[in-house]
């Protein structure tokens, strides 16, 4: 009832029954997906260990084109562990808060711009407020300029800069889930931010692609190791040294086999409402086009696995020949993608592509649709012990 006046005639039409199921899933998926989007931050404390493991150890290991934590600094002035630390002081404060006292004193919901990080080196509060901080002016600009995006989707002015100033040297958050954000993917979107160039951009997705590969493989490789499965990173095929998959959990007759895709789909794809759009990205991105992370699965899944004999290629280190049942997991973070109405259409996009090829018919091929690396439901796919991954 409170979202109805939002629900346009075309939304309606677009959820009748007489349209294809998945069609309808896809409609109510952009209708709904950004709203449950914003409302379901990332939990705090799993944000805070998994950023730290992923732009400290995982950087130091695995490195960068364009040096990100030294490219954050020159930009913006603050070291990362600078910039988070500002934002968990602020969601302390807030977390903390008794709000039954806020009747009594409504002040207690405001921020002082000068005082609230009294104990941090001046200048660095300067440029954290630089950052986050927006005026009414300001959004207005914002939201006011020509965009093809709903504007009852489009929060990325509130997610981009989250503290508004009310009143000279006085702010409050205009939602505590976006700060909660900056915290895990937000912090990515941060960092890109701060960067000037677009090489230096583009350069940021291709580093964060293999940050989020080395977290959820060090995760993996942390939680399933025991009598009966074992977790192998990054498998190569034996005839030509190329990687398979991004990971292999072998458990006796069972292999389930993973990419991991730490993407984002568009704004355009995630807010227009346009269900063209919305389908063109997350293909190319997650789902039927070649180099997409379904596509992979089905393709490696289908060489080890071929109904041909001559036909099967081999990996290093690991033999198929008892293996029984085959369990393919897309692992992503973009919530878009990990939801229930996206995932119907990735396992759909899975069964048509593996129709096209034949497979050992000795082999049960199932598809499980990853939900989310760091939420609560990541990787509950998993078999035996799998139960029982951190995210």
């Amino acid at each position: 009832m409170a979202s109805d006046l939002l629900v346009t005639p075309e939304n309606v039409a677009a959820l009748k029954p007489d349209r294809p199921a998945i069609k309808r899933k896809i409609a109510l998926q952009l209708q709904l997906g950004p709203g449950i989007e914003i409302t379901n931050p990332p939990a705090i404390h799993m944000s805070i260990v998994r950023s730290d493991a992923i732009f400290g150890e995982i950087l130091r290991k695995v490195g960068s084109q364009s040096n990100l934590r030294a490219a954050f600094e020159r930009n913006t002035g603050m070291a990362l562990e600078d910039y988070v630390d500002h934002v968990l002081g602020i969601l302390t404060y807030y977390v903390t808060l008794d709000f039954h006292k806020l009747i009594d004193d409504p002040g207690l919901a405001s921020i002082a711009l000068k005082t609230f990080f009294a104990q941090s080196a001046e200048e660095i509060v300067l440029k954290f407020w630089r950052s986050e901080l927006t005026t009414f002016e300001a959004l207005r600009a914002t939201l006011t300029e020509e965009s093809e995006l709903k504007p009852h989707h489009d929060f990325m002015a509130f997610r981009k800069r989250p503290v508004l100033e009310v009143a000279p040297g006085v702010a409050i958050p205009l939602h505590l889930g976006f700060l909660q954000e900056k915290l895990e993917t937000g912090l990515f979107w941060a960092v890109f931010n701060s960067l000037g160039t677009r090489q230096e951009r583009s350069d940021l997705f291709t580093d964060w692609g293999h940050l989020f590969e080395a977290y959820v493989s060090q995760v993996l490789d942390q939680r399933v190791q025991g009598p009966r499965e074992k977790y192998f990173a990054f498998p190569t095929f034996s005839d030509n040294g190329d990687e398979a998959f991004d990971g292999v959990i072998c458990a006796e007759e069972c292999w389930v086999v993973m990419e991991y895709k730490g993407g984002f789909l568009s704004a355009t794809a995630k807010y227009a409402e346009d269900e063209g759009k919305f389908i063109d990205d997350l293909d190319r991105k997650f789902g039927a086009a070649k180099g997409a992370g379904v596509e992979q699965l089905v393709r490696k899944v289908a060489s080890i696995f071929a109904e041909r004999p001559a036909a099967r290629r081999s990996l290093n280190g690991l033999s198929a020949a008892g293996v029984r049942v085959v369990i393919p997991v897309l692992i992503v973070q973009d919530a878009f993608v990990s939801s229930e109405l996206t995932s119907s259409y990735l396992v759909d996009a899975f069964e048509t592509l593996k129709r096209k090829h034949r497979l050992d018919r000795g082999r049960c091929v199932h598809l499980s649709a990853g939900s989310g690396c760091g939420r609560s439901r990541s990787l509950e796919a998993l078999p035996s012990r799998g139960k029982n991954l951190a995210p």
